[in-house]
């Protein structure tokens, strides 16, 4: 695309995710960490990582091991994925006939006539600005006429003077209709996610505690004592209920995010 078609660069807004390599360092080290304890134990104790071996609870290693990498590494995955949206170095530029954005492989753009709304959404109970910005307390979407959106956050330099330079040189732009935000649309799947994985979470706990230990096999005409549950079978339980678990208090957190959190804005 040549960006010079929309005429002079009038403000340049880079978008910097500092803080967010910040938060991708924890998870990231911790999920490798458990990944490679996992894989060491499995080639070389792999009795530890089977229930009854007495490590790390009475269903081995291998269940809270898995859980640990699976929970941080998942996650880091959709933040990496997030930023290589804007990576290597990327911006947003208010030009004099319209907005363009990119990075510094690739750009786009579009005049000031095509911005039809923007749904502007600032202020959490979770989250608040802050010396770092995380991206987390504000967002923006610009909407145009084609349906096509561009979305920049606070860790977008100057993000309030964007918003402004857009609400100035946008005159026929609105605020996002509440039945045109995507978020809304799914606002009621998040609590019943939740109480949908706690169930199935409470059905698993009730299976493996109200299970007999033992149970009884009869074969060529003898009968014998087995293990009820077979120790991979508990291995995959426990590391399935860890995991659900995580799931629904994400989507107890999304739930209350969209009750008391966020708040759209409109041309002021």
């Amino acid at each position: 695309m040549d960006a010079e078609v929309y005429g002079r660069v009038c403000s340049r807004h880079p978008v910097s995710h500092r803080a967010w390599s910040r938060l991708l360092a924890g998870p990231v080290a911790l999920g490798g960490a458990a990944s490679v304890a996992e894989v060491v134990l499995a080639l070389t104790r792999p009795d530890m990582l089977l229930p009854g071996s007495g490590w790390i609870g009475p269903g081995g290693a291998g269940g809270p091991l898995t859980a640990v990498w699976m929970l941080t590494l998942g996650p880091a995955a959709v933040l990496m994925a997030a930023m290589l949206r804007w990576l290597p170095r990327g911006y947003l530029d208010v030009r004099e006939r319209g907005l363009v954005w990119g990075t510094a492989w690739r750009a786009r753009g579009r005049r000031w006539e095509d911005v039809r709304a923007l749904d502007v959404r600032r202020g959490t109970v979770f989250t608040a600005p802050s010396p770092t910005p995380t991206g987390l307390y504000y967002r923006c979407t610009v909407v145009f006429a084609d349906g096509s959106r561009v979305t920049f956050r606070d860790n977008t330099a100057g993000y309030a003077a964007l918003e402004k330079q857009l609400w100035r040189r946008c005159p026929a732009a609105v605020g996002l209709p509440p039945e045109q935000q995507r978020w809304r649309r799914w606002r009621w799947a998040w609590p019943a996610g939740a109480l949908l994985l706690l169930a199935a979470d409470a059905a698993a706990w009730r299976y493996v505690s109200s299970a007999p230990a033992e149970r009884e096999v009869r074969e060529e005409g003898r009968t014998r004592l087995v293990q009820n549950i077979s120790d991979g079978r508990l291995v995959a339980i426990s590391t399935g209920m860890l995991i659900v678990l995580a799931l629904a208090l994400v989507c107890l957190f999304v739930t209350l995010w969209h009750l008391w959190g966020p708040t759209s804005g409109d041309r002021g």
